[in-house]
């Protein structure tokens, strides 16, 4: 049996790549895997990565260059002034970045009605769940 690997997927949680020697992980696309991280965007990125998901934290900005690049936006609906900050960074992302909106995990029932209600009125959004934090999956 062989096993045919796709993708590499590279989570960049708490800014992976910031971490010395990360950029190691870039020769796997060299080897002919894609490469897929999230990241805040708060810092720049080096190599050929072949998505990236942006999810942005409002305590440090993206920088433009990566809103430029952004595949995916996902940002975390915490508090009702979340929307309107999301809004004025989707104004800086390409026409093909796709756009989620995500209740906080803490506060799902608090805001999981005001982003379907939001995503019914702006097309342009879509609703993304944090199902292993729902389900209680470390």
């Amino acid at each position: 049996n062989k096993i045919n690997f796709e993708y590499y997927s590279l989570n960049a949680s708490n800014e992976f790549f910031i971490r010395p020697g990360v950029y190691d992980y870039m020769k796997y696309n060299e080897a002919g895997f894609e490469i897929a991280i999230e990241t805040s965007g708060a810092y720049s990125l080096k190599g050929d990565i072949d998505w990236i998901c942006l999810s942005p934290k409002k305590f440090k900005s993206p920088l433009p260059e990566m809103l430029n690049r952004a595949d995916e936006f996902k940002v975390v609906i915490n508090h009702s002034s979340d929307f309107s900050w999301a809004e004025g960074l989707q104004t800086h992302l390409q026409d093909n970045c796709r756009c989620y909106l995500q209740p906080e995990h803490s506060r799902f029932d608090e805001h999981i009605g005001p982003i379907i209600d939001y995503v019914k009125i702006h097309p342009g959004w879509k609703i993304s769940l944090q199902i292993h934090k729902i389900i209680h999956v470390p």
